[in-house]
């Protein structure tokens, strides 16, 4: 079996892609100002000197074409090779709206609802208790739907991210990430964990889309990686994205660093991000296909992703979604006032795995209320503004230990190019 999904994947991205995925805009049509355009270089010059991303990549679609793609630094700080604009990438949770269309597909199928027990289609999630203060546990209040994990409102946690509980050291030592030995394996592991609050209580960051993930396996009957290919990446000429790339294409792929304050960066290759997240780093696959995390695009694939999206669920004739469904996937999803929404951004909520500007004042600037967007560990950001017709991609290969205001800096860049 696993013979079988080197050959196939191999097959499917051994032919290095020069796509442009989107047209190119007309060189006599201004979609971007030229005093724009030279703010954008300067701001992703800023950020790929010496102290900051070794490379970085920004591509700006307007009404469905490229006004701007360039790519920034160095694939390598070693090998000081040049970074190209269509390397291919570790994307991380920019994996988790690509699970979140293959279970809303089924939805519009009607293979699903949205407030259906997630234990329906996981029996093992029948286990879940909810965690106290004082570490005591208890069933859950009510049970856990599939609204709750698409809206990141299930309870569920990684345990990483602020505020923090009791709870989260616990489901940090569990190391689900490095222990499972495949996806049932990590379903029976996250079941384990305790809830960090009650579903539709508050908002936490954790394993959702993972548990997605399995769902749209057990619903459509296929492995995630082949409903992926079969039903997404086939469909919208997405032809370098999986879950493994070929030896071949591995020297397209960029160098993983960390970057900690008043240091220089540092590879990052032997941590857990590369080695457990993304099979990128080897040519092996995957132990978990995981529905969170561990996909590796290249910037002219995923755009056509993320227009699809922007177009309502269609891109060149081919319909993935309806058009009610991603109005309702992209609109806000979870009370502004609930808890846990302020720490993850102020002006901001959630829909279903992407997060939505409700306030873009208050969220830094750089749009109009409703744009929303998606965020990969590793800075990587893509975001749609529907008012200005902006579908954006800024991606690096870098953590921080110290957040950077790279996507406000460039989303305001990007909002000062557009043209009136």
């Amino acid at each position: 079996m696993r013979l079988l999904f080197v050959l196939l994947t191999t097959l499917i991205l051994s032919t290095q892609s020069s796509g442009q995925g989107l047209p190119a805009a007309d060189t006599s049509t201004s979609l971007l100002s030229a005093r724009g355009i030279a703010g954008l270089d300067s701001v992703m010059t800023r950020y790929s000197e010496k102290d900051r991303f070794p490379g970085v990549m920004l591509m700006v679609a307007r009404d469905g074409k490229v006004a701007y793609w360039k790519a920034f630094g160095v694939r390598d700080l070693d090998r000081k090779t040049p970074l190209d604009r269509n390397d291919v990438f570790r994307i991380f949770s920019l994996t988790k709206p690509v699970t979140t269309t293959a279970l809303l597909m089924l939805m519009d199928q009607g293979k699903l609802k949205l407030d259906d027990p997630a234990e329906r289609y996981v029996p093992v999630l029948t286990k879940l208790r909810v965690a106290d203060d004082s570490g005591q546990t208890r069933p859950p209040r009510q049970p856990m739907t599939i609204r709750h994990l698409l809206s990141f409102t299930s309870g569920l946690s990684y345990g990483l991210f602020p505020p923090f509980r009791p709870s989260d050291a616990q489901i940090r030592e569990a190391d689900v990430f490095g222990r499972s030995r495949n996806l049932d394996d990590a379903m029976e592991r996250i079941a384990a964990l305790p809830l960090v609050n009650d579903p539709g209580a508050a908002v936490s960051y954790g394993w959702q889309v993972d548990v997605l993930g399995k769902i749209v396996e057990n619903v459509s009957g296929m492995p995630l990686d082949r409903f992926f290919e079969q039903r997404i990446f086939t469909p919208l000429k997405m032809r370098e994205t999986a879950f493994l790339i070929p030896s071949s294409a591995l020297g397209r792929v960029p160098t993983l660093y960390l970057l900690q304050p008043q240091k220089l960066p540092v590879r990052a290759a032997d941590s857990e991000w590369d080695v457990l997240h993304s099979a990128s780093a080897t040519a092996r696959p995957p132990r978990v296909l995981w529905g969170g995390t561990g996909l590796v695009s290249t910037p002219s694939d995923y755009v056509r992703f993320a227009q699809m999206i922007a177009n309502k669920g269609e891109i060149d004739g081919v319909r993935l979604l309806g058009t009610s469904t991603v109005e309702m996937m992209t609109a806000p999803q979870v009370p502004v006032t609930l808890p846990g929404v302020e720490q993850r951004g102020k002006g901001e909520t959630f829909g279903f795995s992407c997060r939505v500007i409700t306030d873009i004042a208050a969220a830094g600037g750089g749009g109009h209320d409703g744009l929303y967007y998606f965020a990969g560990a590793g800075n990587s950001f893509v975001w749609t503004d529907r008012q200005s017709g902006i579908v954006a991609l800024a991606w690096a290969q870098t953590f921080t230990t110290q957040p950077l205001p790279f996507f406000r800096d460039v989303r305001r860049a990007v909002a000062s190019a557009v043209e009136p």
